[in-house]
């Protein structure tokens, strides 16, 4: 459990740091939230050949731990660049 989150954590911060540099809040967040879990999904049905029944619940799931995650990181990185 503490492994996916760490991935899930890793995967939002490739996403969001160029995300909120580049872009306005809301959409950063929404890009930063959705395109993770959407990827992960993604290379779990090629690796297996077919989706997960249950993909759509883990698909919510996971969206919402990233866009809490997201929010975080966005934070942090919106601070950082008005300080320099």
């Amino acid at each position: 459990m503490l492994l996916i989150l760490v991935l899930l954590l890793l995967a939002v911060s490739l996403v969001a740091v160029p995300a909120f540099l580049y872009l306005r809040w809301p959409m950063a967040l929404a890009l930063s939230a959705v395109l993770p879990p959407v990827l992960f999904q993604g290379a779990n049905w090629m690796h297996l050949g077919y989706l997960d029944p249950f993909w759509p619940i883990a698909l919510a799931v996971s969206t919402a731990v990233c866009l809490v995650l997201a929010a975080g990181v966005g934070l942090l990185v919106v601070r950082w660049s008005r300080n320099r």
